[in-house]
């Protein structure tokens, strides 16, 4: 038996809306195992509380997570590196004009101007 049987791999060629439909789809069951650990840990957490008030540093009026929102924020230096690598000029200036390090760097240590500088 290969042990490259068990991945998940779309094939050579997908067309794009069933990629689309794919990536949704898998997305979908992302959530719903986060979904299933979050609920997971929250009784643990109970099963470990002691008296009746909240634990430290909880939000009293309800739970928020991170995993509930429905976008994502990236760091304004991420969208400089972002930027950079799709050559947006303007994007670049405005995000620098309004104090962003130009010196954060990507998980490859390059800068944003060494992004641009290799294209």
């Amino acid at each position: 038996m290969n042990p490259l049987d068990n991945l998940d791999l779309p094939p050579a060629r997908v067309p794009d809306l069933e990629r689309i439909r794919n990536a949704k789809r898998k997305r979908a069951q992302q959530l719903k195992r986060w979904a299933q650990y979050d609920k997971n840990m929250e009784k643990k957490e109970k099963k470990g509380r002691t008296s009746t008030s909240p634990p430290p540093g909880s939000n009293p009026v309800g739970r928020q997570h991170p995993g509930l929102a429905r976008f994502v924020q990236f760091s304004q230096a991420v969208i400089l590196l972002e930027a950079a690598a799709r050559d947006d000029l303007d994007e670049a200036r405005k995000l620098l004009s309004q104090g962003v390090c130009p010196n954060v760097t990507n998980t490859d240590g390059l800068t944003a101007l060494h992004q641009d500088w290799n294209e």
